[in-house]
């Protein structure tokens, strides 16, 4: 069905070309740039719609094999990750919270379910239950990034900016490239009033690609000599 919108879009795209082309301005065709600009102007807010129904009917298509993959999963766990995964992504977290849990039944301590569920409960504001998974996920294995960069999320919401910065420096020494948690250390160093040490963390953050203009701007007033 999508994809009949797409056609009839297209096709309605030419109609509409082909109108204007006969259209008459003081007594003149229109020239061809003006008529490819015309169509495309008056078409583009149907082209958007278009394009945003398709994504939701890949999304739907998605959530659709991955619940039947959960159906039949059996005793294999990883079918209902993926099914959580994607209904938190897709806005569903009831659904996202059975099937991590699900995920649990059939692998008590699966890291990727337990991080799951920590996220949607940082979402939710239960920050004691998010800490307490992100804890047990990072405790099971050491080496799973997500744990730790979710510790340090949640003691950063916490205000606790100093166990902050130990959960990211975990997470930064499996994954020493990541911009969003050195991002995430140069905003914790800078509430904690180092802003040399923020600098530092901000421009290694920036050499990889982040961008994050108001960070920026607090680290430069935090970094302006006293008047």
């Amino acid at each position: 069905p999508r994809t009949k919108i797409l056609l009839r879009a297209l096709g309605a795209c030419a109609v509409i070309a082909a109108l204007l082309m006969g259209m008459p301005l003081e007594g003149r065709v229109l020239p061809a740039p003006v008529v490819f600009v015309g169509a495309i102007a008056l078409l583009l807010p149907l082209l958007v719609v278009v394009q945003r129904a398709w994504t939701r009917f890949l999304w739907a298509r998605r959530l659709a094999s991955a619940r039947i993959r959960a159906a039949n999963a059996g005793d294999d766990p990883e079918p209902h990750v993926e099914l959580g995964v994607l209904c938190s992504l897709a806005g569903t977290e009831t659904e996202a919270r059975a099937a991590f849990e699900r995920a649990r039944e059939l692998s008590p301590g699966h890291a990727q379910a337990t991080v799951g569920l920590a996220h949607l409960a940082a979402e939710e504001g239960d920050l004691d239950r998010a800490l307490a998974l992100f804890t047990e996920a990072a405790a099971a294995h050491p080496d799973l990034f997500a744990a730790h960069y979710g510790i340090g999320g949640v003691q950063r919401r916490r205000e606790q900016y100093a166990r902050a910065v130990l959960a990211y420096e975990r997470a930064l020494s499996l994954e020493e490239d990541d911009a969003f948690t050195l991002a995430e250390l140069s905003r914790c160093h800078l509430l904690l009033g180092d802003a040399q040490k923020a600098e530092e963390y901000f421009l290694r953050a920036a050499g990889h690609g982040l961008r994050d203009p108001d960070l920026e701007k607090m680290i430069r007033a935090a970094s302006a000599p006293e008047p």
